[in-house]
């Protein structure tokens, strides 16, 4: 599979996996908001572009898989927008970042509600998800938090019809640290951000779970014209049991073979349901054991026996 832009000097690509919400670009140049938030595609914190503007290059290129776009000032939303539509039209799936009070996403965006500001402590969870109709949310992992908050920010997301609310680590530095500090209302966060310990994934998600949503959003699949979505649903399932797997503790070797498979599914340049119907998936040598039986139960199933039972172990 092919991965093709015809401005490629517009954007940035990375490996698409779960813990990154399945970015696979994001601009080069971006007009970004003042206000603290999360970079959904680096797992820190955002970062401002003085000058940037949203660029006819961007608005122009061919991308066949997700595209990130972050939070931007009131002014510049309607040009957002209008790319966003763009990109739908050619089948590109578009993730719109948004911060808590900010206008409900267009319906051809796939809206992320950053919590930032519910993780410092600037909001209340039920302020946070006002105006919130469904959709999903990250969860920044902070040093410090408390099980407390995961509990009624879980609480409030189910209230709101988020369905997916993952929880998100975050590599900060000192300025980071410090700047978070400065925003937080709490004069006790300064010690907490520097000394304290962020929680693991999986003690969030174990929450979260067991309040009926699902812990990793799931991956908005490009549409017609573009023709890779099936190969990328079973390459997500692949990459979600291996993200399971290290937030569980399982072995390297098993992680590691989901997360291989995972990556040579996303370019592999057969169909594999066309493989699987005629019973050829053994041709490929990377597909075997525990990855062969997830895509051949992904087949016949939304989800795999495997992804369940790594849900149910949280």
């Amino acid at each position: 599979m092919s991965r093709t832009t015809a401005a490629s000097g517009a954007v940035r690509d990375q490996l698409p996996e779960p813990r990154s919400l399945w970015i696979r670009y994001r601009p080069r140049r971006w007009p970004t908001r003042d206000d603290a938030f999360v970079d959904l595609a680096a797992g820190t914190l955002g970062a401002p572009d003085p000058g940037a503007e949203i660029s006819a290059e961007l608005a122009d290129a061919a991308l066949d898989d997700l595209l990130y776009l972050p939070p931007v000032p009131a002014a510049a939303a309607a040009t957002r927008d209008g790319l966003v539509r763009s990109h739908a039209a050619r089948g590109t799936p578009v993730l719109v970042q948004r911060l808590p009070g900010d206008p409900p996403a267009i319906p051809e965006a796939w809206p992320v509600l950053d919590l930032l500001p519910v993780a410092m402590g600037r909001l209340e969870p039920d302020e946070a998800f006002a105006g919130v109709a469904g959709g999903g949310a990250v969860w920044p992992l902070l040093p410090g938090q408390e099980a407390g908050s995961w509990e009624r920010v879980t609480a409030a997301a189910r209230e709101a019809g988020v369905t997916a609310l993952q929880p998100l680590p975050l590599e900060l530095d000192a300025r980071q640290r410090r700047s978070l500090a400065e925003l937080s209302p709490d004069p006790s966060r300064f010690d907490a951000l520097f000394h304290g310990r962020a929680p693991e994934p999986r003690e969030v998600a174990r929450v979260i779970v067991a309040h009926g949503l699902e812990p990793l959003l799931p991956r908005p699949l490009p549409r017609p014209p573009l023709r890779s979505g099936p190969n990328l649903r079973l390459a997500s399932l692949l990459a979600v049991a291996g993200e399971l797997s290290v937030w569980l503790g399982e072995p390297d070797s098993r992680s590691q073979s989901l997360l291989r498979a995972a990556r040579w599914a996303e370019r592999v340049p057969q169909s594999l349901e066309a493989l699987a119907r005629e019973g050829n998936l053994g041709v490929l040598p990377w597909l075997e054991g525990e990855p062969r039986r997830l895509v051949e139960e992904a087949l016949a199933a939304p989800r795999p026996p495997l992804v369940q039972d790594l849900l149910a172990r949280l």
